[in-house]
């Protein structure tokens, strides 16, 4: 008859195998959360990117006393910008000013607010401002708050 043969482990085979698996354990070193302290110190410190409005960049003068207008970083605001070489842009498509009106009485139709945040140029000429003023008036627009730094 052909039997299973056993062994039996004595106490001696037990404490042999514990030791083994024990040391097994203790000679790795974890660095997971070494590496999670480094990401987290990495997000705190890490340089913040330049804030992007959608719109080209100008000149914008200085205020001492300006307020923020938390609504001009919205994506779906309407930024009507005047550079120093007399050229008109909403959002970063330049536009002739005939055109201007329309684009913005488009823009308000799609959903956007109905304020137009106006960026000008330190540089651009009062006569060139003072017409992008009156074609967003001619839309219908009469909330129009002019950006500065």
């Amino acid at each position: 008859m052909m039997g299973i043969q056993t062994r039996s482990f004595t106490l001696a085979d037990r404490r042999r195998a514990l030791r083994r698996r024990r040391n097994e354990y203790i000679c790795r070193i974890d660095m997971s959360p070494l590496a999670g302290i480094f990401v987290a110190l990495w997000l705190v410190v890490a340089p913040v990117g330049v804030i992007d409005f959608g719109s080209v960049a100008v000149d914008l003068p200085e205020r001492l006393h300006a307020g923020f207008l938390t609504g001009a970083s919205r994506e779906d605001a309407l930024r009507v910008s005047v550079s120093r070489d007399g050229r008109y842009f909403v959002g970063y498509r330049q536009m002739s000013l005939d055109d201007l009106a329309d684009r913005v009485r488009e823009g308000v139709w799609r959903g956007a607010e109905r304020k137009v945040y106006l960026a000008v140029d330190r540089r651009a000429k009062y006569g060139t401002v003072k017409l992008a003023l009156a074609e967003v008036r001619r839309s219908g627009i009469k909330d129009i708050a002019i950006l500065t730094n």
